[in-house]
């Protein structure tokens, strides 16, 4: 592998059960105004790529981080994490069809 997900099985899935009682403050979410956002992002992208990614990495810690796949499974990141991610080089792989979402992944960072 070249170091861009390319397979379906590579990539997490998000979905409303993830949502933590209590979001990370930065998010400036509570919870049932995060599972709604979610709930219409998910619907629009789908479970797996780079937008539902970037809601699982913010909302709980676990990556891989949405737009350069670099591993991480810590805490929710902190504001400087997400803004390197914003503007992080994607490693997704352009044959995806899920590359396409990578520019509504940093704007919903």
């Amino acid at each position: 592998m070249n170091g861009k997900a390319t397979a379906m099985r590579d990539i997490p899935a998000m979905d409303i059960g993830q949502v933590p009682a209590v979001p990370p403050e930065l998010t400036g979410r509570g919870h049932d105004e995060a599972v709604y956002e979610l709930t219409g992002r998910i619907m629009e992208y789908g479970a797996s790529g780079p937008v539902a990614l970037a809601w699982r990495w913010v909302l709980t810690g676990h990556g891989p981080c949405p737009v350069s796949l670099r591993p991480w499974d810590d805490e929710p990141p902190e504001v400087f994490d997400i803004m390197h991610e914003m503007v992080a080089r994607s490693r997704w792989d352009p044959a995806d069809p899920r590359a396409e979402q990578v520019m509504a992944a940093r704007k919903d960072l």
